[in-house]
């Protein structure tokens, strides 16, 4: 993914001020603004425009505190991206970014990786770009157990566990 990376550290300090307890930004420079808080919400994340150009706040969290653009991609650890804390952001490749997506829109049951079939609950992983089925079960618990459990074996730490509903 090709990121924008042309603004330093040092302008970033300039314009903003960077709060670790919330991960929120704050404009220095009030003369056109409309509010102290830097940035906008689009689909979820938090964008900031500097100089003419969209930057999203996590990753200049990263280079605030850090002192360079992150190299990969940058993981939201409880899966909420607009919470930019520095503590809840890890560098990540895109895969590890990918096993720590929550439940898609689409999901009919809200549970990540279960899907009704008739009157039972199928259960599948994605690993490496294959879907491995974990079996099909009477209940929805043991589903989501079962897929728990692969996340556990397959994704250790960058897991988003399963939950039901």
């Amino acid at each position: 993914m090709d990121y924008l990376t042309d603004l330093s550290q040092e302008e970033l300090k300039a314009k903003l001020e960077y709060n670790f307890q919330t991960g929120v930004f704050t404009w220095k420079d009030m003369k056109y603004k409309h509010s102290n808080i830097a940035g906008n919400n689009r689909d979820g994340y938090i964008t900031i425009n500097i100089n003419g150009k969209n930057y999203l706040a996590h990753r200049l969290a990263w280079l605030y505190v850090y002192g360079m653009w992150p190299k990969g991609h940058i993981d939201h650890i409880n899966g909420l991206v607009a919470d930019n804390r520095i503590d809840n952001l890890r560098e990540v490749s895109k895969s590890q970014n990918g096993m720590n997506r929550g439940v898609q829109i689409n999901n009919v049951l809200g549970v990540k990786g279960v899907s009704p079939s008739g009157n039972k609950y199928v259960a599948r992983i994605g690993v490496k770009g294959i879907t491995y089925y974990l079996g099909t079960f009477e209940t929805i618990e043991e589903a989501v157990n079962a897929r728990r459990e692969a996340e556990t074996e397959h994704f250790g730490e960058y897991a988003n566990k399963t939950e039901i509903g």
